[in-house]
């Protein structure tokens, strides 16, 4: 995508979450997510991503929010394009961070992707991704207290836009700024009032120790409709992450 497109693309996306950010019956919320962010680049072009997330409420009483692990394969095709295709499994806990009850849900998420990079410049570059993923959650009470048989099903369709500056670049030290947003949309029976799923807007200082390591502090606002349409999050996410790239060598 042109990088005059990426730019009045993005200006439309943060103008809509501004607007949803006028909504009234907001609930404020405060997390923090620690996450564990693996690359294994693979013989043939190819690359096995791995991620492990564990989300907490903080503001009101720490409570596990959200475990999550996620793997995807990616195969490299040409100019900076990348397909994907993968699954998540997530433990879920209750949006209300002031409930007694502990229960964590299973969800099973199957995913495809595709992405593209963009370098403007030796240090300022943009990367989009464009996800579709298949929800399965399981059913519980209405109380969310035990589960039941079943499991509710939707799609939800996401897109990502990210700008990366580095900042600072030595042999292979490196020091990024990055600023992205993503919009999440829904789409199935079981939707009725919440299309529009979520946006997520934040920047995060990252820093490369090497071509393995590299560590990133981030801040999210989560701005997240509730299944009536007319009730909202919003949550002041801080995010940790620890980044490792690691690579299999083709043997003779």
């Amino acid at each position: 995508m042109h990088l005059k497109s990426c730019y009045i693309l993005l200006f439309i996306m943060l103008y809509n979450a501004n607007c949803y950010s006028q909504s009234k019956n907001k609930q404020h919320q405060a997390s923090i997510w620690i996450r564990y962010n693996q690359q294994l680049q693979l013989p043939k072009n190819c690359m096995l991503k791995s991620e492990f997330d564990e989300r907490f409420f903080i503001a009101k009483a720490l409570k596990q929010h959200q475990f999550l692990f996620r793997v995807t394969v990616d195969k490299q095709l040409k100019k900076n394009w990348t397909i994907g295709a993968g699954i998540s499994m997530w433990y879920m806990g209750t949006n209300n961070e002031l409930a007694s009850t502990k229960l964590m849900i299973p969800e099973w998420r199957p995913h495809i992707e595709i992405n593209h990079k963009n370098s403007i410049s030796k240090r300022f570059s943009i990367a989009q991704r464009w996800r579709a993923e298949w929800r399965f959650i399981k059913k519980t009470n209405p109380a969310f207290t035990e589960t039941i048989d079943g499991y509710n099903n939707n799609f939800r369709f996401r897109y990502q836009i990210l700008l990366d500056f580095a900042a600072y670049q030595k042999e292979e030290k490196s020091l990024h700024l990055i600023v992205f947003d993503e919009i999440l949309l829904n789409a199935g029976k079981s939707i009725l009032y919440n299309i529009f799923d979520q946006n997520r807007i934040g920047c995060s200082v990252r820093y490369n120790f090497n071509k393995t390591i590299g560590i990133e502090l981030g801040y999210i606002n989560q701005f997240q409709q509730r299944s009536s349409g007319i009730d909202f999050y919003n949550r002041q996410v801080l995010r940790l992450t620890l980044h490792t790239n690691f690579t299999v060598l083709k043997t003779n």
